[in-house]
């Protein structure tokens, strides 16, 4: 374990560009984080790319990432399940998860994440990430009833579906794979997830660029 402290990049040229010749640049705000300096999102069809130059001349680009056409859920709905309360062994009380219906669209590969958030924290057991394809279930209406994630009477939930490139779905599978499954008897074996930057001396860069169609929803957790 590393007790060295992390040093961050502050003055990198930092833009990400588009197949449509555009131009959106980043500066730099605080802790390793660069901010676009005027709003702006993708559009269905464009594709981007990352590119970040450092002063001491390295330059490093991720691949180019297709912005994905969105997909919307057909329906959200509130479920409840009863269990005994973590609190209290004794007790019982109600407890409230997303059941969404969704329709995917036919004769095309499509590859989603959902990211869940309970009063405006994300949602990281049991899993950080929630990967889905469409591999089995082409054009067809899918229910998702997500009572892993549960809530409780009041709380504020947020829900995002996102559609994302094959190429994105492949690179969260892996880097799910060896969250959720290292130090079990089954486990991945733990080995970097390398991603999709390259740099001009050709050292190794770790980290992901992708784009992401989002649909959201906001609910309140209350009794139908």
């Amino acid at each position: 374990l590393s007790t060295s402290p992390t040093s961050f990049i502050e003055n990198a040229i930092a833009f990400v560009r588009s197949s449509e010749n555009e131009r959106f640049d980043f500066e730099y705000t605080s802790n390793g984080l660069y901010r676009s300096q005027l709003p702006f999102q993708g559009k269905v069809g464009v594709e981007y790319q990352l590119s970040l130059f450092l002063d001491n001349g390295l330059r490093i680009n991720s691949d180019w990432d297709r912005m994905a056409f969105p997909t919307v859920p057909d329906t959200v709905l509130i479920e409840t399940f009863v269990d005994s309360d973590p609190e209290n062994n004794d007790v019982e009380t109600d407890f409230f998860f997303p059941s969404i219906r969704v329709r995917d669209s036919i004769n095309y590969p499509n590859f989603y994440r959902w990211k869940f958030l309970k009063n405006n924290v994300p949602l990281v057991e049991p899993s950080p990430i929630t990967l889905q394809s469409d591999r089995f279930f082409d054009g067809n209406f899918i229910p998702n009833e997500f009572d892993e994630f549960s809530y409780r009477e009041g709380d504020t939930a947020i829900v995002q579906l996102q559609s994302i490139t094959e190429a994105t779905f492949l690179y969260l599978r892996l880097l799910a794979s060896q969250i959720t499954t290292l130090g079990t008897s089954s486990g991945t074996t733990p080995a970097q997830v390398i991603g999709n930057f390259s740099s001009s001396d050709e050292s190794v860069v770790l980290g992901y660029f992708g784009t992401a169609a989002i649909a959201s929803d906001t609910l309140i957790m209350r009794r139908q």
